[in-house]
């Protein structure tokens, strides 16, 4: 059993935290082009989406916390660690995709290649019986949302 606090795992989940949150600050959001698109009636304001990411980043790096530090490197914790590094990766595309160079059929597939890679994320955790998989409920519940919003965004302009 594995100590539940050590500076190490503080370090390493403020390092995942900063890198989810470095493409918001590198590609800050084009507020004229995101006000020019044809949004559909349930999008929400701007201020929610800066408030569901933070909360979703942080919980996604305690559970990417988690992973790399209280479960035994398996085959299959591996194969979890390859999933959670494609889904960072996909996520962290998204902003200069869709917000630096205005592309909305990438930044839509962009939003269906974070869900897949989510899905296959939670489903490889409860393959191996991760007790903190209810941690991604709500990255699940968002993701979802927002490639619905991503698809309608596209279709609608």
């Amino acid at each position: 059993m594995h100590k539940f606090f050590s500076w190490k795992k503080v370090l390493f989940f403020f390092i995942v935290l900063v890198l989810f949150m470095l493409p918001g600050f590198i590609f800050r959001k084009d507020v004229s082009f995101y006000k020019e698109l044809i949004l559909p009636s349930f999008a929400p304001k701007p201020i929610v989406f800066g408030i569901a990411w933070s909360i979703l980043y942080l919980i996604q790096s305690l559970f990417i916390t988690i992973i790399y530090f209280q479960y035994e490197s398996t085959e299959g914790i591996k194969n979890l660690k390859i999933l959670l590094f494609l889904n960072f990766v996909f996520n962290i595309l998204y902003m200069p995709i869709f917000f630096k160079f205005h592309q909305l059929f990438g930044g839509f597939v962009i939003c269906l290649l974070v869900l897949t890679t989510l899905i296959l994320v939670i489903l490889k955790s409860r393959e191996l019986k991760i007790s903190y998989l209810y941690l991604e409920i709500p990255y699940l519940l968002w993701s979802v949302f927002a490639t619905i919003l991503a698809g309608f965004i596209y279709f609608l302009n």
